[in-house]
């Protein structure tokens, strides 16, 4: 028998998955962040053995192990996370590629489309049937990252701002973001926001979707703004791809599409102008299982409903919730 491994690691957490080639999953899983630019390369090495070992409960010989990582985006990282995973000795054969291809293969099951990925940041991804990459946004908060959490966040603390000055509209924003940081003078957000990271600052996003279904006009067009800029990235990697006129999976992903039926209005409508032939979908598949998919490629394995109907069974989510 013949086994496979698939690796989703993020900036918090990296997760694992052993399975043989029929799909029956026999071990999960999960260490620490993996992303090497924040946390250095022997961490982000250290948190992969660390998944992988007590994924692979049984000690079986691993014969590809396709790996995800953020932060691997360039053919320069991948080589430098390669090259130090290597000396894992993990499987004999051991592929590295960006969190982005695991999600679009989890997504689609391997199938050519483009997935949007919206929590702290925000970026589109996406693959056409020759095989041809292309990715937007996911700049980083101050070069892009349109339609993120951080976005969504930034807005609603300017807008605050601006109402607190009176040189903007009235908003709920402005008690709400208030109470949250539980400020007696809302002059002291400069300490808070300024001392906090861009998670803490994503953080407040849910305010602005609580705002909007009252009502407000300020959360709501913030929302239906982000919506348009999500779409706007999936346009972008559309023409990149030649599939501007052509039936195209568009998958979703991320807390941001989590924030209501306003952005998911705005984002749906701006793609099907520009495209009416394009289907969007929710990800059939966590990423660390579209790593799995793609190792089962790797062996030269024909993705059937059968071993799909394995992975399903396999309830990768309720193991994962139980580690």
């Amino acid at each position: 028998m013949k086994y496979i491994l698939g690796v989703d690691g993020g900036g918090t957490k990296t997760l694992a998955v052993c399975a043989d080639i029929n799909g029956s999953i026999f071990g999960v899983g999960m260490s620490g962040g993996s992303n090497y630019h924040t946390v250095g390369l022997e961490k982000a090495v250290d948190a992969i053995k660390q998944a992988t070992d007590k994924a692979n409960i049984n000690k079986s010989k691993i014969n590809v192990a396709y790996i995800g990582l953020a932060g691997a985006g360039r053919e320069k990282d991948r080589e430098i996370l390669a090259n130090a995973i290597s000396d894992l000795d993990i499987a004999d054969k051991v592929i590295v590629n960006h969190d982005a291809f695991i999600a679009l293969a989890g997504a689609t099951i391997c199938k050519p489309g483009v997935i949007v990925i919206a929590g702290t940041g925000a970026m589109a991804f996406g693959i056409n049937k020759f095989g041809k990459e292309s990715r937007s946004n996911g700049w980083g908060n101050i070069l892009g990252d349109e339609g993120s959490a951080y976005y969504i966040a930034q807005k609603a603390l300017i807008s605050a701002c601006k109402a607190y000055d009176n040189r903007g509209m009235e908003t709920n924003l402005l008690p709400a973001i208030k109470e949250y940081f539980k400020l007696d003078d809302f002059r002291e957000i400069i300490y808070k926001v300024y001392s906090s990271s861009p998670q803490d600052i994503a953080k407040i996003a849910p305010l602005v979707s609580y705002a909007a279904e009252s009502g407000d006009k300020v959360a709501v067009e913030i929302l239906e703004n982000a919506g348009y800029e999500l779409a706007l990235s999936a346009i972008a990697v559309i023409k990149n791809l030649g599939l501007s006129d052509e039936p195209v999976l568009v998958a979703t992903a991320g807390s941001v599409f989590n924030a209501g039926k306003i952005l998911i209005k705005s984002f749906e409508e701006t793609l099907k102008l520009y495209n009416p032939n394009l289907e969007i979908i929710s990800p059939k598949f966590k990423p660390v299982i579209g790593a799995l998919l793609l190792a089962l490629k790797e062996v030269g394995l024909e993705i059937n409903d059968r071993i799909l109907n394995r992975l399903k069974e396999g309830k990768v989510e309720d193991k994962i919730e139980n580690i």
